[in-house]
């Protein structure tokens, strides 16, 4: 059972060597699903990379996870102005979490 987490999360898959958005270091919890983001706010329309690492209940460290990416969505205000571009769907709306 996991007894820890690491997430860290940056802008380029080549920068978690010093993630440059966020690091949580070492957390003490068995929690591994819906685990609140409590790190600095994120801008809109970007693309992130994050990774996880945990510790077993004996205290192992596990290897880094694959690197997986998560877009964030327009700002409510930008919905709401049609000339320029935006809009509603799949393709321009939304949180995508991809395993590379």
């Amino acid at each position: 059972m996991q007894s820890a987490r690491q997430i860290q999360v940056a802008t380029a898959a080549d920068r978690f060597d010093e993630p440059d958005v966020w690091d949580s270091g070492r957390v003490t919890s068995r929690d591994s699903v819906n685990v609140r983001y409590p790190g600095p706010d994120l801008r809109a329309r970007t693309r992130y990379f994050w990774r996880v690492r945990v510790w077993d209940g004996a205290g192992m460290l596990s290897d880094w996870s694959k690197p997986a990416w998560f877009e964030t969505a327009l700002p409510a205000g930008d919905l709401r102005q049609p000339d320029r571009g935006y809009g509603f769907g799949p393709d321009h709306v939304g949180l995508a979490v991809v395993a590379l």
